[in-house]
């Protein structure tokens, strides 16, 4: 997992955040509805393709509760192997058991590109193969996540995503970013990092929550 992709993550989000506020009212621009188009088809064919499919693949999450002062306070890991139809899970099997309870990662993923979000080139756009595209919900009750998308410049398919969920049920604050991944015809993640902010009973707690994606198989 990178780890410096993930800590600048947050700088990312809040500042794709801030720029799309800033230019929420100008205009709508046709390069950013051209990409924003292709890449919501592109999402959409990755998905009727994977819906096709049998698979199964291994996930390992390392779990870290944080205390005050940031402390971790416990440490624990698990590892199950998932076995998929679509994007339905069929069963599960439980390598790595973890010493007491734990989240369970998010693997899934929204197409950000087929909601009715405001969106914003990145202002670090130089012309690389990326495009970042900053995408935020036109009011602050909206359940909806904002962030910022990476998609690949020729091919329009999704790389990146970070989330920044406004109004997470039960937490105070919530962020979950992908790492993604092709191979046989459909995108999934490869890694995923989640750090919440939790209402505990006499404080908030905090946790993190990172997961690794691999041993991709299909079944025949």
């Amino acid at each position: 997992m990178t780890k410096r992709f993930f800590q600048i993550t947050a700088v990312l989000i809040l500042a794709a955040i801030l720029f799309i506020s800033a230019l929420a009212q100008e205009p709508a621009d046709p390069v950013l509805s051209f990409y924003v188009t292709q890449a919501k088809k592109a999402f959409e064919t990755s998905q009727l393709h994977s819906e096709k499919m049998h698979y199964t693949f291994l996930v390992t999450s390392h779990y870290q509760q944080i205390g005050r002062g940031g402390v971790i306070e416990r440490l624990d890991t698990a590892i199950t192997r998932y076995f998929m139809s679509g994007s339905q899970i069929d069963s599960t099997q439980v390598v790595a058991e973890p010493t007491s309870e734990m989240p369970v990662p998010t693997i899934a993923f929204p197409n950000i590109f087929a909601e009715s979000y405001i969106y914003n080139f990145f202002p670090n756009d130089i012309g690389e193969e990326d495009i970042a595209i900053g995408f935020d919900t036109p009011g602050s009750e909206d359940s909806l996540p904002a962030g910022l998308a990476v998609i690949d410049r020729a091919e329009y398919k999704l790389k990146r995503l970070h989330l920044y969920y406004q109004n997470p049920d039960g937490f105070k604050r919530l962020t979950r970013s992908y790492l993604l991944k092709e191979q046989n015809g459909f995108i999934f993640a490869d890694s995923i990092w989640e750090l919440n902010a939790k209402h505990g009973v006499f404080s908030t707690e905090y946790y993190r929550l990172d997961t690794d994606i691999g041993q991709l198989q299909l079944i025949r």
